[in-house]
């Protein structure tokens, strides 16, 4: 990842006709020989709040498309949530089996299947929100067992925040005068490596990210 090359925009809000404004962190992923971008932004008027959209394309440079004229998820379809903004960060991941599924949401998580078109939904949406759930689903599947990773705001990993703290920031890089914080967010990349019984080991975040020595694992 010390390579990179610039590409132009693969999509605009603007290329959205429902959307009001504010592309969010979308995910893309290969199917069917296309490939899908599902993208959270704030829907116009005639169904108010954060709604989730899919585009397609035949690269994943782009350009993307609207695959529907319309959005795939709006907030009155998840009316649990308090807020406009729960439909949100959605994730998709293609099982061995050829389901996809999409999951998504602010403060509370939801799942749903997707139709093999990738731009509807097949059955119901359904609530799985995890303990400490804030919002940045992602699902993956290891061997048999499937992951479901998210930011939290677990209490035990605060790092001495006091009660009543909002919002507390892990981020420890800083690139030139810019600090990792909410709002002006910098990225780090580590490691990930699993326990025998397939749970996660804790990663701890480092300035060397991938470039740094491995962990030696047992074979």
């Amino acid at each position: 990842m010390k390579h990179w090359s610039p590409h132009p925009s693969i999509l605009k809000i603007s290329d959205l006709k429902w959307t009001k404004k504010d592309a969010w962190a979308p995910q893309a992923i290969a199917k069917n020989g296309k490939f899908y971008l599902y993208v959270p932004a704030e829907h116009d008027d005639t169904h108010p709040g954060k709604a989730i959209g899919v585009a397609v394309s035949d690269t994943p440079t782009g350009p993307f498309k609207d695959a529907r004229g319309s959005a795939l998820i709006t907030n009155e379809m998840t009316p649990k949530g308090q807020h406009s903004w729960e439909d949100i960060d959605p994730t998709v991941l293609t099982d061995t089996d050829g389901t996809t599924w999409i999951a998504w949401g602010n403060r509370e998580c939801y799942i749903a299947k997707l139709k093999p078109n990738m731009i509807e939904l097949d059955g119901p949406i359904r609530e799985i929100t995890p303990p400490f759930y804030v919002e940045g689903p992602w699902l993956h599947r290891r061997g048999n067992l499937y992951y479901l990773t998210y930011a939290s705001m677990d209490p035990a990993a605060k790092l001495g925040a006091k009660p009543g703290d909002e919002h507390v920031s892990y981020a420890a890089l800083t690139i030139g005068a810019q600090k990792g914080a909410l709002g002006r967010r910098a990225v780090t990349v580590e490691r990930l490596y699993y326990n025998p019984d397939g749970t996660m080991k804790p990663v701890a975040q480092t300035e060397a990210g991938v470039s740094g020595p491995q962990l030696k694992r047992k074979r």
